[in-house]
């Protein structure tokens, strides 16, 4: 039995693999927060990305950088 900590491009590809090279076996991948995926907004490529997703935690984690220094101590988003 194999168990996948996040359920990314590799982890989700590394799961899928597993699973068809060993039928027998069970396959669990796990990722963090809830089911969004009927959320019209992470739906469409990039859509994210735009207001008002940005910062919306449905589909943003929300984070931001340290403060810059040539950013006159600004911290800049980081959409995920």
């Amino acid at each position: 039995d194999y168990i996948f900590i996040g359920g990314g491009n590799a982890g989700l590809v590394a799961a899928v693999r597993v699973a068809q090279l060993c039928p027998t076996h069970s396959v669990l991948v796990l990722e963090a927060g809830k089911d969004v995926s009927t959320n019209p907004d992470i739906r469409i490529p990039g859509s994210r990305f735009v207001p008002p997703n940005l910062g919306n935690p449905e589909v943003d984690w929300s984070f931001f950088s340290a403060p810059q220094t040539n950013a006159d101590g600004r911290s800049v988003s980081l959409p995920r």
